[in-house]
């Protein structure tokens, strides 16, 4: 990771030491830091020149206190800002949490929106300068040790979750969504015996059925099988089937029942979306409690749809009982990606319904053109 341009973001006044200690530990490792006070006199707005380092930077350190900082025009912190515009350009962002201090109002809901997506070795808390230098070499040691398991290639995970999410779309009969998650850099995060443990498995039919969300019906006949390497939990109208190298799929009824006919319902594909995504999330952070997986490709799908209707809940009400039919669809399978076609791994649960809404609208887009 040599050659990594490391920006130090956070308040200026009474943090000066912190900001010193962090940079420190930044160059201990040979890397370039990047700081607002040294931004040279120009016509740009300080506000500006950050986030201008911010896009210049590979990593993004983020040192958390007591003090949230003046909310600017966009109604955020200087701070805030760029920890946004830094997840905006999928940078890899490393926060750093004050212990001992009491934040303010708005500084506490930035930090748990922060602890949100950064978790495990991208988040760690420090007391005295000393050991916030320690820690940012320590967290900066371990991103070198995940970039080296490999580098992400997005094209590669659309193409794995493009043929999982086709393999499963084969075993269903009846109008379908389908959400793939490809995981990278590729690497094994279970072992054949893992797989065909008889707990494990039982813990991902738990987890699929019964977990906060569940993607799978509570009381419906369910069974688990080993196919081809996968493991596999299947019910009659729904599916998780999981990979060794932690691609995951979760498929289940794309229609909604009304009194005279099913039909696909904008808000209910955004939610079974959202919840397929955070279970991913949940699933993976179970298997990858190293944060090997740093990246993730959403894959969604819709299976056999033939004649239907794509409504909003309000436009179902309107029309309840009545037959309209705007999708008629003669593929057998209609599948979508995100662009850019990955995110960083911690967007399945922090983004969620954001990345839900974004894959509906695509399937909206292709199926009623």
């Amino acid at each position: 990771m040599g050659g990594v341009r490391v920006f130090i973001s956070s308040v200026i006044k009474g943090y000066e030491a912190l900001r010193g200690a962090a940079a420190s530990g930044a160059r201990v490792l040979g890397h370039d830091v990047l700081r607002s006070e040294d931004i040279p006199a120009g016509p740009d707005t300080a506000e500006r020149a950050c986030l201008d380092l911010v896009r210049k930077s590979d990593v993004v350190v983020t040192l958390l206190g007591a003090r949230y900082g003046a909310p600017t025009a966009r109604e955020q912190s200087p701070t805030h800002q760029e920890y946004a515009e830094a997840r905006a350009m999928n940078k890899d962002v490393l926060a750093f949490v004050q212990r001992g201090v009491e934040p303010e109002v708005a500084q506490k809901a930035f930090i748990d929106e922060v602890r949100a997506w950064a978790t495990g070795s991208a988040i760690a808390s420090f007391s005295t300068p000393e050991d916030l230098r320690d820690a940012v070499i320590r967290s900066l040691k371990e991103l070198e040790l995940s970039r080296a398991a490999g580098r992400v290639d997005p094209e590669e995970l659309v193409a794995r979750g493009r043929g999982r999410s086709e393999a499963v779309a084969r075993s269903l009969h009846e109008p379908s969504l389908v959400l793939a998650i490809a995981p990278g850099p590729s690497t094994p995060l279970l072992r054949p015996t893992q797989m065909a443990n008889t707990d494990f498995q039982r813990d991902l039919e738990r987890d699929a059925l019964y977990g906060k969300p569940s993607v799978l019906l509570a009381g419906a006949q369910t069974r688990r099988a080993l196919d081809h390497g996968s493991l596999l939990v299947a019910q009659d109208r729904g599916r998780v089937v999981l990979d060794a190298d932690g691609t995951l799929v979760i498929a289940g009824p794309a229609e909604t029942p009304d009194d005279f006919m099913a039909s696909l319902v904008q808000e209910d594909i955004v939610e079974r979306l959202a919840a397929a995504l955070r279970f991913a999330g949940a699933t993976l952070d179970r298997l990858d409690t190293g944060g090997r997986v740093t990246d993730v490709a959403p894959i969604a799908a819709l299976v056999r749809l033939g004649y239907t209707s794509w409504r909003t809940r309000a436009e179902a009400q309107r029309e309840r009982g009545r037959m309209t039919m705007n999708v008629q669809h003669g593929e057998e399978l209609v599948v979508v990606t995100l662009r850019p076609p990955s995110r960083r791994r911690r967007a399945l649960t922090a983004e969620a319904r954001e990345i839900a809404e974004d894959l509906a609208q695509l399937l909206r887009q292709e199926v009623t053109r």
